[in-house]
Protein backbone atom coordinates (compact mmCIF):
# COMPACT_ATOMS: atom_id res chain seq x y z
CA UNK A 1 0.00 0.00 0.00
CA UNK A 2 1.60 3.50 -1.17
CA UNK A 3 0.83 6.16 1.47
CA UNK A 4 1.20 10.37 1.06
CA UNK A 5 4.44 10.75 3.06
CA UNK A 6 3.02 14.55 3.04
CA UNK A 7 0.28 13.29 5.53
CA UNK A 8 0.43 12.96 9.05
CA UNK A 9 -1.30 12.43 12.34
CA UNK A 10 -1.87 14.26 15.26
CA UNK A 11 -2.15 11.64 18.38
CA UNK A 12 -4.16 11.96 21.70
CA UNK A 13 -2.75 10.24 24.72
CA UNK A 14 -5.50 10.43 27.47
CA UNK A 15 -3.51 8.52 30.36
CA UNK A 16 -0.13 10.09 29.83
CA UNK A 17 -1.87 13.91 28.62
CA UNK A 18 0.21 14.35 25.27
CA UNK A 19 0.05 14.79 22.17
CA UNK A 20 2.09 13.08 19.25
CA UNK A 21 2.67 13.68 16.07
CA UNK A 22 4.16 11.43 13.47
CA UNK A 23 3.72 10.18 9.60
CA UNK A 24 0.62 8.34 8.93
CA UNK A 25 2.38 5.50 7.11
CA UNK A 26 4.54 5.15 10.57
CA UNK A 27 1.84 5.95 12.34
CA UNK A 28 -0.34 2.56 10.51
CA UNK A 29 2.89 0.55 10.86
CA UNK A 30 3.22 1.00 14.35
CA UNK A 31 -0.59 0.36 14.76
CA UNK A 32 -0.34 -2.73 12.70
CA UNK A 33 2.46 -4.22 14.61
CA UNK A 34 0.37 -3.29 18.04
CA UNK A 35 -2.79 -5.53 16.71
CA UNK A 36 -0.55 -8.57 15.40
CA UNK A 37 1.03 -8.39 19.13
CA UNK A 38 -1.86 -7.64 21.19
CA UNK A 39 -0.87 -4.72 22.46
CA UNK A 40 -3.27 -1.70 24.18
CA UNK A 41 -2.20 1.27 22.84
CA UNK A 42 -3.12 4.31 24.28
CA UNK A 43 -2.51 6.80 21.48
CA UNK A 44 -6.06 8.26 19.55
CA UNK A 45 -5.86 9.68 16.41
CA UNK A 46 -7.87 13.00 16.71
CA UNK A 47 -6.06 14.99 13.51
CA UNK A 48 -5.00 14.25 9.81
CA UNK A 49 -2.55 16.78 7.65
CA UNK A 50 0.20 18.32 7.43
CA UNK A 51 2.78 18.45 10.04
CA UNK A 52 2.46 22.14 10.33
CA UNK A 53 -1.15 21.96 10.50
CA UNK A 54 -0.91 19.09 13.09
CA UNK A 55 1.25 21.60 15.10
CA UNK A 56 -1.85 23.95 14.98
CA UNK A 57 -4.15 22.25 15.60
CA UNK A 58 -2.16 20.87 18.99
CA UNK A 59 -1.51 24.42 20.21
CA UNK A 60 -5.54 24.87 19.77
CA UNK A 61 -6.51 21.75 21.37
CA UNK A 62 -3.75 22.33 24.40
CA UNK A 63 -5.42 24.61 26.91
CA UNK A 64 -7.99 22.22 26.66
CA UNK A 65 -6.86 18.98 27.19
CA UNK A 66 -3.56 19.72 28.98
CA UNK A 67 -2.81 21.52 32.68
CA UNK A 68 -0.40 24.44 32.60
CA UNK A 69 0.11 23.74 28.61
CA UNK A 70 2.13 24.81 26.94
CA UNK A 71 4.14 22.16 29.07
CA UNK A 72 7.84 24.18 28.73
CA UNK A 73 10.81 22.42 27.06
CA UNK A 74 13.50 20.67 28.61
CA UNK A 75 17.41 20.49 27.68
CA UNK A 76 19.12 17.01 27.23
CA UNK A 77 20.08 17.87 31.33
CA UNK A 78 16.62 17.69 32.26
CA UNK A 79 16.92 21.55 32.48
CA UNK A 80 14.42 24.08 31.73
Amino acid sequence: MSVNPEIFVLEWSKSQKCFHIDSFAKCLKINLEAAMLNYNCDYIPIFMGTEDECDRVADQLGPKLIPNYPVPAQDLNGDS
